[in-house]
């Protein structure tokens, strides 16, 4: 009877990317030692094979969700990787392997999650305590596809309520404060997972700011007298 053996493909690409591949491999279990050593069938076709990965269901572009999938995946285990286009080097796979064996595809896309900065920006003046009114823009760099318009008013809104301003207090100096990092105005780590899942999990999200406290008017009147 032939012997059963499989061949995993896999590889990535980024969500939001059309599908063109990165980090491709193939893998097999259950070739003899020989048929598997250098110079045989498949150490020969290995490298020809596995550039010939390529994504096989329709389903899948970029739109497609960050997450795994395949026969290997967890999002979604219909297959995802195939040999060529429309499949059609696997043929060509098992005459070269002969009767000998019985071909088992196994498959693993992860469709890796973009990047997405997120900017909020405010201002105050100088001796106002500050409040989520404060908080006046949200604006993201890096959104793939429409998801710049899930950043509506209303979801800044919900945005802006998570803030937590370091800068607020009355007595903060006049001056421009700025991070790389959010560490000016802050959302903590159950607010970054709200804001990670509004945007369907499909980013990893920097955190930049800019919060600006203004002068305030100060008005001098200066008064004397003199005898003549």
């Amino acid at each position: 009877d032939p012997k059963a053996v499989t061949l995993t493909a896999t590889a990535e690409k980024e969500y939001g990317n059309d599908n063109t591949l990165a980090n491709k491999s193939l893998t097999q279990s259950g070739l003899t030692s020989w048929d598997s050593a250098a110079g045989s069938t498949y150490a020969n076709n290995q490298s020809m094979w596995q550039n010939s990965i390529s994504v096989t269901n329709a389903n899948i572009d970029k739109s497609t969700y960050a997450g795994t999938y395949g026969t290997n995946g967890t999002t979604n285990k219909t297959q995802a990787l195939g040999y060529g286009t429309n499949d059609a080097d696997k043929a060509g796979i098992e005459n070269a392997l002969g009767t000998n064996y019985t071909v088992t595809y196994k498959d693993l896309l992860t469709i890796k999650k973009a990047k997405l900065t997120l900017n909020t920006t405010g201002s105050k003046t100088y001796g106002n305590e500050a409040t989520s009114a404060n908080i006046e823009h949200i604006t993201g760099t890096g959104f793939k596809n429409t998801d710049a318009d899930i950043l509506t008013d209303t979801l800044s809104s919900t945005f802006k309520g998570y803030v937590d301003n370091k800068k607020a207090a009355a007595t903060i100096n006049a001056g421009t404060y700025t991070s790389t990092d959010g560490s000016v105005l802050v959302y903590d780590a159950a607010d970054r997972t709200n804001i990670e899942q509004a945007f369907n999990n499909n980013y990893d999200i920097d955190y930049t700011d800019s919060f600006v406290v203004n002068k305030a008017e100060l008005t001098l009147n200066t008064t004397g007298s003199k005898t003549y």
